[in-house]
């Protein structure tokens, strides 16, 4: 039996009614989870960034200003879920507060620096004698090994986000993509450490301390974790 084209029309618009009402849900989530983010005190920091639900950016990411925080809405649905996961609005949030925090506080940077230079120097010299497993799709494997006893190819995509935000702190404590999994455009992190210090690693363990076992995340990276505790404590 065919459709007739009044009944096609009706099933498109209601599909499209649907979707519609599906994604103002998801919108308002989402905006309900950064609103949960702002503490009492962090109103010494100013407004919340504007909240832009934006299919034209290639990741969500807040606005270098801090005046917009954007979650892509477009795309394949692994991807647009990924740019919507609980830990990448944790970790994007924690951008905004980490910048917005420096330019209030500016003895911070210190405290900023003497944490990430004390955790990469820890895991150095954990890795001592073998520090390719600090490096590349091995500090992948091993990472995800370590958290969920699997190949990275069997985690889920929680998992994976939780995988890739150790590994990328990693690049990010370094100052250099020789280290670690994740951002990938060459100097990125460098940039990122002489602007927003150590600014991946910080907002990985933000988004991080509730999505694996604290103690896990201490062993890791004892001193960011502290150091971003207390930067949510004041906040």
């Amino acid at each position: 039996m065919q459709l007739t084209w009044k009944a096609r029309e009706d099933y498109i618009a209601n599909y499209r009614q649907r979707f519609i009402e599906e994604q103002r849900k998801n919108f308002e989530a989402i905006a309900g989870k950064v609103a949960d983010e702002y503490k009492p005190g962090m109103v010494k920091y100013g407004d919340l960034p504007k909240m832009v639900f934006d299919h034209d950016c290639k990741c969500s990411h807040v606005t270098y200003d801090g005046k917009e925080l954007h979650i892509k809405t477009t795309g394949t649905p692994e991807h647009v879920k990924w740019n919507q996961l609980d830990g990448c609005i944790k970790h994007e949030f924690e951008h905004w507060l980490q910048k917005k925090a420096m330019e209030n506080e500016p003895l911070l940077v210190d405290k900023i620096r003497a944490a990430g230079t004390a955790d990469w120097d820890r895991l150095k010299a954990s890795y001592k004698d073998n520090l390719e497993k600090l490096k590349g799709q091995t500090s992948l494997d091993m990472v995800s090994k370590y958290l969920y006893d699997k190949e990275i190819g069997l985690l889920s995509q929680e998992q994976m986000h939780n995988v890739i935000g150790i590994t990328d702190s990693f690049g990010s404590l370094a100052g250099s993509r020789q280290y670690g999994w994740g951002h990938d455009k060459p100097g990125y992190y460098r940039r990122q450490n002489q602007g927003l210090l150590y600014g991946e690693a910080i907002a990985n363990v933000k988004a991080l301390q509730s999505s694996i076992p604290h103690d896990i995340l201490q062993k890791i990276f004892p001193e960011l974790d502290k150091l971003v505790t207390e930067l949510e404590k004041n906040g």
